[in-house]
């Protein structure tokens, strides 16, 4: 009795060896050979109609060998209410997945992204058979999939009751689907890797439960693996997780540990640790007799700052101008919300920042420390306070740039404007800073409709006057800039046109970058609009 033979390696033989030299007897290899045999053609091409035949059972997770044990057919999808998305659409998609410009896998998922947004705010649904592609796309990208999700329609439901792995990467990111059952059980006996996967989505939907798992295994735990488990913790963090960071993680022998536990606890305001902090700041910082800001540090480094999570000395390739009892100060500042100064010396934000900024040797540990602050706090008065500062430059300090990263789009916004170059105003004193490109550099969000006007207009008048302020930072950040601009700027291209100006051909290779981006988006957006 012969035994049945693997079509998809048969095929495979037969293509190493050449037609020539043997032809395929897919007929001999089980119920899917037999079926496909009936292939009409010539061999070569019954080869290649074979070959996509079965590649397509094994993306569907099934390859039989015996026709007895075939599936019956899956029932087909129910109809659709939602209206189908117009041809020109999926060109567009079809040019996305085609495009092999610069910009790799990062470019493309913030245009396939874009493109389902527009599908979804349209009310239209995407063509069923462009699913499987995007499905295997998105992998288990939880943006992508919840678009796919309300874009796709009944057939991507439909789809991932028919393949494992595609609904088993959607189960691991819809709050809907998550087993927390699963997940702890991952947690306990996965390998690192899919532990850390589990810990992540379980914070998201059931925090207490993750933390009581962490508490169970923490003695267990590597360092490296404490390390990682704490950093997840961010998700969800509450006071719930105080006692457990405060008495556990903080007591940790090993020092990278217990500097992960205090990050954490800074971020709650009434930690213990907190608690400590502010006590700490208030004996190290106080208001002297002439309104200035007297600063008095301890004389030697002890244990409890350890603990806390300060550093005795600040990391190489920190600001060289920093000493050490300096550190100190910086770090201590670092984590206390900047609301408890106010309090402390009956002072608005303004003048609070104004003495830190005359406080001579001291001035700059303050002021890094206050930026830090106000990042971790998110504390709006002081953002408003440091952005109408124009003795600040933020993008010349690490402190400056994350301070810069954690503002409301609105008030980056707002911020960034103020760098246009105004040259008709008569009351400027001095040339405006123009850096710009640098701040939005810094900083990925996208921009508003009215924002992202203003930055078209003033690089279609540069462009007009032939003087053009663009330099490397542009350059570089060009195409990321195109994917950020509102696409409805898009409207306002024709105004852009450069192929007949002087420019230099590295303004011009930047130029085409940030106008491809953008009026592919443009088109996109418009062409769920005129369906």
């Amino acid at each position: 009795m012969s035994t049945a033979v693997d079509p998809w390696q048969e095929l495979i033989q037969t293509c190493v060896l050449g037609s020539n030299r043997r032809q395929p007897t897919i007929s001999s290899s089980g119920g899917l050979g037999e079926l496909l045999a009936r292939l009409e053609g010539h061999s070569e091409e019954k080869i290649l109609m074979a070959l996509a035949a079965t590649s397509v059972a094994i993306r569907a997770g099934q390859l039989p060998l015996k026709a007895a044990d075939l599936p019956a057919a899956p029932m087909p999808c129910t109809d659709e209410s939602r209206k189908l998305c117009g041809s020109y659409s999926l060109t567009l998609l079809n040019h996305v997945f085609g495009d092999q410009s610069k910009g790799g896998e990062q470019r493309k998922r913030k245009l396939i992204m874009d493109w389902l947004s527009f599908c979804s705010a349209a009310g239209q649904r995407i063509a069923p058979e462009y699913l499987p592609r995007l499905i295997d796309f998105a992998g288990q990208n939880r943006e992508l999939l919840m678009l796919l999700e309300e874009c796709g329609g009944k057939h991507f439901r439909w789809l991932l009751g028919l393949n494992k792995d595609w609904k088993k990467a959607f189960d691991s990111v819809s709050p809907s689907s998550i087993n927390v059952e699963a997940l702890v059980e991952q947690i306990e006996i996965g390998h690192d890797e899919e532990r850390l996967d589990a810990f992540y989505i379980l914070r998201e939907v059931a925090p207490e439960r993750a933390r009581q798992c962490l508490e169970a295994l923490w003695d267990k735990e590597s360092v490296v693996q404490k390390g990682a488990l704490l950093t997840l913790m961010k998700r969800g963090l509450s006071m719930d997780d105080e006692p457990f960071l405060e008495t556990v993680a903080l007591e940790d022998k090993r020092k990278e540990v217990r500097t992960r536990a205090a990050g954490l606890l800074v971020a709650l305001p009434q930690s213990r640790l907190m608690q400590r902090m502010q006590e700490r700041a208030s004996q190290y910082l106080s208001k002297g007799g002439n309104g200035k800001l007297e600063v008095n540090l301890p004389a030697e480094f002890d244990k409890d700052m350890a603990r806390d999570g300060i550093e005795e000395n600040l990391p190489g390739g920190f600001d060289s101008r920093i000493g050490q009892r300096a550190g100190w100060l910086y770090q201590t500042l670092s984590n206390v919300d900047p609301a408890f100064w106010l309090a402390c010396f009956g002072l608005d934000c303004d003048r609070f920042l104004r003495l830190v900024l005359a406080s001579d040797e001291w001035a700059l540990p303050l002021t890094l420390g206050l930026l830090n602050a106000t990042t971790n706090s998110k504390n709006h008065l002081f953002q408003d306070a440091i952005i109408a500062c124009d003795e600040i430059h933020l993008t010349e300090s690490e402190a400056g740039r994350n301070f810069l990263k954690t503002l409301p789009p609105a008030k980056l916004e707002h911020l960034i404007a103020k760098k246009l170059p105004r040259w008709a105003q008569t009351d400027r004193r001095t040339a405006p800073r123009l850096d710009l490109w640098y701040y939005l550099e810094m900083v990925d969000f996208q921009w508003s409709e009215s924002f992202s006007r203003e930055i078209l207009r003033f690089i279609i008048k540069e462009i007009r006057e032939r003087v053009p302020i663009f330099g490397h930072t542009f350059h570089s950040n060009a195409a990321a800039f195109g994917l950020r601009i509102h696409p409805s700027a898009g409207a306002n291209l024709e105004e852009l046109n450069f192929a007949q100006q002087e420019l230099d051909i590295y303004t011009r290779n930047g130029l085409e970058r940030f106008v491809d981006n953008l009026k592919l988006r443009y088109e996109m957006q418009k062409s769920f609009e005129e369906e």
